[in-house]
């Protein structure tokens, strides 16, 4: 499996030199302390206009979301739909990989991506 880099995410708590707990979403279910070596310093947008800071989470019944600019594709994964959500505000680097169930609240860029690709799996 190809490691992935997503988000930028503010380290809440130091556990140990090799260990630290970040502010994460809440669909990622994580809590645990995660070790450095899977960290990587930010680093800025080289490209003239890229944003270089990423929009804020809105709060969405009490939970933070993020904002979906586009679906931009699907795939099944362990016999489970996935789309590949590009975030408003944030550059094709943090683009992820979201499981159907996290997607409920975009149904219309669902229905658009499905419009523009609707042989994409289901």
């Amino acid at each position: 499996m190809t490691e992935r880099q997503i988000g930028l995410y503010i380290i809440t708590h130091v556990v140990s030199p090799n260990a630290v707990v970040l502010k994460l979403l809440p669909s990622f279910k994580i809590d645990a302390p995660i070790n450095v070596s899977r960290l990587r310093p930010y680093k800025p947008p080289t490209i003239p206009g890229q944003q270089i800071t990423p929009q804020a989470p809105v709060e969405v019944e009490g939970e933070e979301e993020y904002i979906v600019e586009e679906i931009l594709d699907s795939h099944l994964r362990r016999n489970k739909l996935e789309f590949l959500v590009k975030w408003e505000g944030y550059t094709n680097e943090n683009n992820s990989w979201e499981p159907e169930d996290n997607c409920r609240n975009v149904r219309n860029a669902i229905a658009t991506f499905y419009r523009k690709y609707p042989q994409a799996p289901r």
